[in-house]
């Protein structure tokens, strides 16, 4: 069985509901604040990266294409090309001089160009004719193998070609990272005569690039257009295999910003002018995630002040709002405890004091309603005992005078003295000085009484009374048993040919006065007993008493409808008749 929900206060309802309402709202602007939070802080990021990359690329720009200008002076030397040549000179003085003066010529290069650390000339055979001071050249080392030779024979524009950062290794010591840039030698017809190698410093660039800071862990390197890396700040982890950047990436981009979550990093791309290097800024996307959360934070922080001041509010608003009602509440309990002179007079809201008002109303008029069935009940019952008393038997009177003057006539004073008392004595508890309660005694005296007489009247008649002791000193409404014995007699024995007996009998059972009252007259039959109430009306007129029904809703005016006649009866057996009073030891 489902169980009903249970009742809660509307102060509750105010603060749990308000209370969800603004958890939901924090969660939302945590959600909200967390992605305009993340989105800043990348956008920032980006355009301060592209910031940083753009300027470091120019510099880095110049600085390669100073280097390929000095390649493309060394390329228009007369004297190296002649040396290349080799017919050009006549004599060997005169290509000792040549050769002096390009070497004095290229000497002074490291000089000219800031980071050159050497250059070497090689000719049509692959022989250097120039190294560069200080350095000697592996025995029968074949240059043809390196990368920087294999790009510069691949390329047919005569243009400088770059090469990505490698170890020098042809010479016999001092072998330092160097980015390579070489070109081809061409004479005047433009036939190849040789072939130049100028290495720029690593150190140089990493100088330059090391220093800038990307957030905590975030760095900068550079790819060339082969995917070859020119520049990274841990080199030899790279070129070890032990670390390793998306390249292809980089290569394939088609935007300058590239989202890689499964590393934690985003790549910020730009290029370097003057050559086909893409500078690569990379940022920690944990990073970022921590900013935002240090901003969401401060979000969320001021977000709760906010709930608390609304959780506040809406307490305080509860308060306004309840408080009135729970004095309403107080004041419907009073009329429920029965005093209606409750004060609803409540200040609060229009709603309130209009519910107030109406309540107020409504005891009043419940109050004058009452007080309106009390005054009727009170004109009832004294009107019905009045009624009861005027509306003694006449000929009930007359037959008793009757039996006054036979007894008279045929017996001696005695009898006359006895009905005469009883008599006396039915009339004085008929009026009873205008009381309404009287004792159960008196009741049971007045019953004995009215027997006595019509014993005197109808001889095959018998009577028993049977009272407890207790029940003598009670109180009960006067002349309800009386019209009992009387419809027994005139209903159940009168017409009985062998006469009858009445049993009287009074008791406390179950808390209650009982009374019994017992006949062994005719009795009803089943449709008689069923209309006895309803039928009692016309009895009452029909002999001159007072019926049933009447004595019913006397007890129910006095004490209520839990007290009342109920009458058992079978044909030819006899009738019973039991009253239920409460127990009253006082008026």
């Amino acid at each position: 069985m489902k169980r009903a929900p249970m009742p809660k206060k509307i102060s509750t309802l105010i603060i749990m509901y308000f209370s969800l309402f603004m958890v939901a709202i924090l969660i939302a602007m945590s959600a909200i604040s967390y992605y305009y939070s993340y989105q800043n802080m990348r956008e920032r990021t980006i355009a301060d990266t592209t910031v940083v990359l753009s300027q470091v690329g120019k510099n880095i720009g110049r600085y390669i294409t100073n280097a390929k200008d000095i390649t493309g002076i060394i390329n228009a030397n007369t004297d190296i090309i002649d040396t290349l040549q080799e017919d050009k000179f006549y004599n060997d003085t005169q290509k000792l001089l040549a050769r002096r003066s390009y070497e004095r010529f290229l000497k002074d290069i490291p000089k000219i160009g800031d980071g050159i650390v050497s250059v070497f000339i090689f000719g049509k055979d692959n022989i250097p004719i120039y190294v560069q001071d200080g350095l000697a050249m592996k025995t029968d080392y074949d240059i043809t193998q390196d990368e920087w030779f294999k790009k510069v024979q691949d390329d047919t524009s005569g243009e400088c070609e770059i090469t990505g950062t490698s170890v020098r290794v042809m010479t016999k010591t001092n072998n330092p990272w160097v980015i390579s840039l070489s070109r081809r030698i061409v004479d005047e017809n433009n036939e190849v005569v040789g072939t130049l190698l100028l290495e720029l410093n690593y150190a140089v660039i990493d100088s330059i690039l090391s220093d800038i800071n990307l957030g905590s862990k975030g760095y900068v390197f550079i790819v060339d257009s082969n995917g070859n890396m020119v520049y990274h700040p841990q080199l030899q982890l790279i070129y070890s295999g032990l670390k390793s950047e998306n390249v292809d990436a980089v290569l394939k981009h088609s935007s300058s910003t590239i989202d890689l979550p499964e590393e934690n990093k985003m790549y910020t791309i730009s290029n370097v002018p003057g050559t086909d290097f893409s500078i690569v800024g990379v940022t920690f996307q944990d990073e970022l995630v921590a900013t935002a959360n240090e901003m969401n934070l401060i979000y969320v922080i001021l977000a709760l002040l906010m709930v608390l001041l609304a959780f506040i509010g809406s307490v305080q608003l509860a308060k306004v709002i309840t408080k009135p009602l729970d004095k309403l509440g107080l004041a419907v309990n009073e009329v429920e405890q029965g005093n209606l002179d409750a004060n609803f007079n409540i200040h609060g809201t229009i709603e309130v004091e209009k519910l107030g008002t109406s309540l107020s109303s409504m005891t009043n008029t419940v109050k004058q309603l009452l007080e309106q069935i009390m005054e009727d009940q009170e004109k009832i019952r004294s009107s019905e005992l009045k009624a009861l008393q005027s509306q003694i038997n006449p000929h009930f009177l007359y037959n008793t005078l009757d039996s006054i003057i036979w007894i008279a006539e045929d017996a001696g004073n005695e009898k006359v003295k006895e009905i005469t008392m009883a008599l006396a004595n039915y009339f004085r508890i008929v009026l009873s000085s205008g009381e309404e309660i009287i004792t159960v005694e008196e009741e049971i005296e007045h019953v004995r009484s009215y027997l006595v007489i019509q014993k005197m009247r109808y001889e095959n008649l018998d009577f028993e009374i049977t009272m407890q002791k207790d029940v003598l000193k009670l109180y009960m409404p006067k002349l309800l048993l009386q019209p009992i014995v009387e419809n027994a007699i005139y209903h159940g024995i009168k017409n009985n040919p062998g006469g009858g007996k009445i049993s009287v009998n009074g008791m406390i059972r179950d808390g209650e006065l009982v009374f019994e009252i017992t006949d062994n007259g005719r009795g009803m039959r089943p449709f008689e007993l069923k209309n006895s109430f309803k039928s009692s009306e016309k009895r009452r007129v029909r002999h001159g008493g007072v019926g049933l029904n009447n004595i019913r809703e006397r007890i129910s005016l006095y004490y209520g409808d839990h007290y009342g006649v109920q009458i058992q009866s079978e044909f030819k057996r006899g009738t019973r008749v039991t009253v239920t009073l409460p127990i009253k030891e006082q008026r």
